[in-house]
């Protein structure tokens, strides 16, 4: 019987320390504001106007699709940051909208996702590893007319 303990020990010992390193949190962490109010911005389909009032755009007034896209680096799993740990989206929305014409953002979606190399940082975190983050919408264009007859 005593015999077995000092391979249970043998076993035991680098499983528990293997499961340590690889159950650790590599990726990162930010967030993303958006500051200024030059435009609506809306994570559903419909946004307020001036007034208040909840406007859905029709389908003939979403005028254009975007994206912007960044990688957030850390280091030491998410320990050290790398990467800004802010995001202020205004003026990239704002460029944008104006670019296209539109008055108003629907639809925000926000992805962060992990490539390969995340699997290998997370067991040495001495490697620097990175999420990809996007933010997507709809550029939308709804006129004041259409607004006050909707209300």
């Amino acid at each position: 019987m005593r015999a077995t303990k000092p391979i249970v020990r043998l076993i035991c010992i680098p499983v528990l320390c293997i499961t340590s390193l690889v159950s650790g949190c590599a990726g990162g962490h930010c967030r993303i504001t958006h500051k200024a109010d030059d435009y609506p911005v809306s994570l559903s389909k419909a946004v307020f106007d001036q007034n208040g009032t909840v406007v859905i755009p029709e389908d003939d007034e979403l005028i254009a699709d975007f994206s912007i896209a960044w990688k957030n680096w850390t280091i030491l799993w998410t320990l050290v940051s790398l990467s800004d740990t802010e995001q202020d989206l205004s003026e990239d929305i704002r460029q944008v909208v104006e670019e296209h014409g539109g008055n108003a953002v629907v639809n925000l979606k926000v992805e962060a996702t992990e490539d390969w190399f995340w699997y290998l940082s997370s067991l040495v975190p001495i490697f620097p590893t990175f999420i990809d983050i996007e933010v997507s919408g709809d550029i939308a264009r709804i006129s004041d007319e259409e607004r006050s007859s909707r209300t």
